[in-house]
């Protein structure tokens, strides 16, 4: 089976420290469905970066019940070829590659 990749745009690209960044993804009102997610879970990234490519997953930092968009955080890191990228080239406006969200490592929430 083909993994399926979408291609998010940057809404917002949040300096939360010297080091890490938080990026704001928009979702468009046809793929709402597609990333509907649980807290816990997280995107898979893809990015060419010098010709090679680079995959990585990146919890969601923003919640499915209070925030409107989809939202992870990366730490820039001495050696990490992705975190650095992010940091010097993520801007409103570009597009990130993405796989929907993914991961079972999630709360049994009860509505009560």
């Amino acid at each position: 089976m083909a993994l399926q990749w979408y291609k998010l745009p940057i809404k917002e690209v949040v300096h939360e420290t010297e080091d890490t960044i938080s990026i704001v993804l928009e979702v468009p009102e046809s793929l709402q469905e597609t990333f509907r997610y649980l807290p816990g879970q997280y995107l898979t990234l893809q990015l060419y970066i010098k010709g090679e490519r680079h995959r990585r997953a990146y919890s969601l930092s923003s919640s499915p019940s209070a925030d409107a968009h989809l939202q992870i955080t990366s730490k820039k890191v001495p050696d990490g070829m992705v975190s650095q990228f992010l940091d010097e080239f993520a801007r409103p406006g570009q597009e990130l590659e993405v796989l929907p969200p993914l991961g079972n490592f999630v709360p049994d929430l009860d509505p009560a």
